[in-house]
């Protein structure tokens, strides 16, 4: 059985600084205006490379990729990780800037084209490096080998429920931004496609997110198994554990009714008594734990 020094884990080394919402507030602003910017260089730059001005592929290459990235996981909802740094989408867009200034240099491509190739490329390495990550610091309301703090939930039904009532069962508490996380939900058809093997010891799943009421039962409808959806109003229980991320939204989601705070993705289980056996709390969004990470500490029985 794993130490619990191993049982308290994170995705990546953390920060000691917690950022203020100050930074959060101009990462959400710029999430909510890099995607428009991305997606509108990549069409024009389409339009223009199917008018026959081949110097446009430059731009394609350094927009393009980022562009259907994030259209795929806004659909489809498909996968809840990538790498960390997508060195793919890096490498392509330093092809679109090399293309710019060769054809710069040799007279067959404006200087125009080669500093929007760049601008983009800036902009991209942003969003992978800067907002990409959280800048959390670890939080020591959750420690391994601690008692979870008490905090309360509301479920479907609208009732108060308090998290020591899952005490008697071995639980996996996982909170999550929203529905509009297309991240967060591939990371629940995750869990669900594993629902079987993970309730086998009797474990039972509680999702937890600060969003509206409204969206947790509309998610809720949508799987057909026995997961404990709950909505955490105001953020307390986030604020309980020290996992809140104020102003965390991106620049624009308000106007779907989500409030501008919301939660670092985290991933908690804790034993029949109620004592934290593992922890995840990621310090980039787009790297979650995979189910095979945590499932041992599902499989080491009910105590």
């Amino acid at each position: 059985m794993p130490t619990l020094q191993a049982q308290s884990r994170s995705s990546s080394q953390l920060k000691p600084a917690r950022p203020g919402a100050g930074i959060n507030k101009v990462k959400s602003l710029f999430i909510g205006a890099y995607m428009p910017f991305a997606m509108s260089s990549a069409s024009y730059a389409g339009y223009m490379l199917a008018e026959g001005h081949m110097g446009w592929l430059s731009l394609l290459l350094t927009t393009l990729p980022i562009t259907l990235f994030l259209m795929a996981a806004m659909a489809l909802k498909a996968f809840a990780r990538t790498s960390k740094h997508l060195p793919v989408i890096s490498l392509l867009g330093l092809s679109g800037i090399a293309y710019a200034g060769w054809l710069l240099i040799n007279q067959q491509g404006p200087a125009l084209l080669l500093v929007w190739s760049i601008a983009a490329f800036v902009l991209f390495q942003m969003y992978n490096y800067w907002y990409s990550s959280l800048g959390r610091s670890i939080s020591n309301k959750i420690s391994v080998g601690h008692k979870l703090p008490d905090f309360n939930l509301t479920n479907i039904a609208g009732e108060t429920v308090s998290s020591n009532s899952f005490q008697g069962q071995q639980t996996l508490f996982m909170f999550y931004r929203g529905n509009w996380c297309p991240l967060c939900m591939a990371q629940i058809k995750e869990v669900a496609k594993h629902y079987q093997q993970i309730a086998k010891n009797g474990t039972q799943i509680v999702l937890i997110s600060p969003q509206p009421h409204t969206n947790t039962q509309s998610i809720a409808k949508k799987f057909d198994v026995p997961f404990n959806f709950m909505t955490d109003t105001n953020n307390a229980a986030a604020q309980a554990l020290n996992i809140a991320m104020a102003n965390g939204l991106p620049a624009g989601m308000e106007m779907l009714g989500y409030d501008s705070d919301t939660v670092y993705p985290t991933v908690i289980i804790t034993d029949t008594k109620g004592m934290i056996k593992f922890v995840d709390q990621t310090d980039n969004y787009r790297i979650r734990p995979e189910p095979e990470t945590f499932m041992p500490y599902l499989n080491t029985g009910k105590a």
